[in-house]
């Protein structure tokens, strides 16, 4: 039964007595009024009686010293007799005010009108194969109202798109279809496509169910997860290690150890060795690193390096041929865009919880460099090209952060909760996202996972702590 359907029935039943006193017997007298039923909502054209009740101090029954007066203070959405009659006229809010000698009580009344648009970006779903929707679709009415129902989502075609718990819409193959969403005055349709992403395959750092969120930093597996919807695969390594990136050809991972060394991990074996020329067992700024990039031709590493000094970060890079760490610039979060000519960094010097400190472009040794992007806290150059993906933080509805990606171009792409890793596809088509909403789950119900961003495409993948995410080029498979 809809909520609607409940409501009038529920005021059909209490209007067997007078609306405006009650019908009490003689008795001690009315404290205070009870108006029933409250929190209304009524369809356009729908109406309900309400009923007055005089309370005594004791919470009995008891008579109205003189009848309430009934008003409708917005009679444009809502009319009411002088009877209790209230008869819903236009979609909006409303509210009635009930008046008696010893004060007025309002009700509220929202007049529903039928749906005009989902809480889906564009009125339309967007699937991966083997991947599904995971939160309920929430309809809405010109006014702003919710008026979703609990009944069965139906897909016009569930060899595309298919519909299991009622409300759950997975993808199977890729193609469009339409998904027909009940509503409580009536129904509304949105487009589903599914996509394929052709060669595809990401790298995530999976977090034990119920780790305490300061180890979610490290791990000793590796999931490669294929966006295709079929099972990951599962990596274990001999040792814990964070900041996991793999390098341009496929065949290792740079990490860091939980001694703050710097390694690297050979593929497929998963052993552990120290990056020549880093001493080893850390302890100066330039060997204890985070934030591990590979330079595009996949012969150094780029990495931040963390002292206790002022600034407190910089950004290093090591060959891995050997010959020790080469500081380049203050800053941290470093990528060639141009190798050995233009770095994009985060070139602020605030600790690394804050928001971000804007995105330099320029030459590593420039004594003043370029700022173009004071807004981001992190940059990844599109694969062949000195175009920039960026990421950045929406604090305005705080603590509810929502990451905003700009492509090349200025398209931007909204995720709930704070980017943690961005990593370009191989072919410059589709970025893959982490992101860690906070407090987890977020004030929304938001919980970490991996998005997947193409060409006005947003698709929500795996719902998992990670806290990296990066592409695993076709020929290292």
């Amino acid at each position: 039964m809809s909520r609607i359907r409940a409501l009038a029935l529920a005021a059909g039943l209490a209007a067997c007595g007078s609306p405006t006193d009650g019908g009490a017997p003689a008795g001690p007298p009315a404290v205070r009024i009870e108006v029933t039923p409250g929190g209304l909502r009524l369809p356009v054209g729908g109406s309900v009686t309400l009923v007055v009740r005089g309370v005594s101090a004791s919470g009995t029954t008891a008579p109205l010293p003189a009848p309430a007066t009934i008003t409708s203070l917005d009679p444009s959405v809502a009319t009411v007799s002088a009877q209790g009659l209230v008869t819903a006229t236009r979609v909006g809010d409303a509210r009635i005010e009930v008046a008696w000698t010893g004060g007025t009580v309002l009700v509220g009344i929202a007049v529903l009108g039928p749906p005009v648009r989902a809480d889906v970006p564009g009125d339309s779903i967007v699937l991966a194969p083997g991947f599904s929707t995971d939160r309920r679709i929430v309809l809405r009415d010109a006014a702003g109202h919710d008026v979703g129902d609990d009944a069965p989502l139906h897909s016009a075609d569930a060899s595309v798109v298919r519909v299991s718990a009622g409300w759950t819409l997975e993808g199977v193959r890729p193609g469009a279809t339409e998904v027909t969403v009940p509503g409580e005055t009536g129904s509304f349709t949105l487009r589903a496509r599914v996509v394929s992403v052709p060669g595809a395959l990401a790298m995530g750092i999976p977090v034990a169910t119920g780790a305490p969120a300061e180890t979610w930093e490290f791990s000793q597996s590796v999931e490669f997860l294929a966006v295709d919807g079929s099972a990951p695969t599962l990596l274990s390594l001999p040792e814990r290690l964070s900041y996991l990136t793999l390098s341009p050809d496929g065949a290792a991972m740079a990490a860091v150890r939980e001694n703050r060394e710097l390694a690297l991990v050979d593929l497929p074996a998963g052993t552990v060795r120290l990056v020549p020329g880093m001493p080893s067992g850390g302890g100066t700024p330039a060997t204890v690193p985070e934030d591990v990039a590979w330079t595009p031709d996949g012969a150094r590493l780029l990495y931040t390096g963390l002292s206790g000094g002022t600034p407190p970060r910089g950004v290093f890079e090591i060959a891995l041929a050997g010959g020790g760490p080469r500081f380049l610039t203050i800053g941290a979060r470093a990528q060639w865009i141009e190798q050995d000519r233009l770095l994009a960094w985060e070139c602020g010097v605030r600790p690394p919880q804050d928001t971000g400190s804007g995105i330099c472009v320029d030459r590593p040794d420039a004594a003043a460099p370029a700022l173009p992007y004071p807004w981001a806290s992190r940059a990844l150059p599109k694969p062949g090209t000195e175009e920039l993906a960026l990421a950045s933080i929406d604090t305005e509805e705080y603590p509810a952060l929502e990451g905003v990606v700009t492509f090349p171009g200025g398209r931007q792409a909204r995720v709930p909760g704070r980017v943690t890793s961005i990593s370009w596809s191989p072919d410059g088509r589709w970025l893959a996202v982490a992101t860690n909403p906070f407090p987890i789950p977020s004030s929304r119900g938001e919980w970490p996972r991996v998005w997947l961003l193409g060409p006005d495409v947003a698709l929500p993948l795996w719902r998992a702590a990670r806290t990296s995410v990066t592409w695993r080029p076709a020929a290292s498979r």
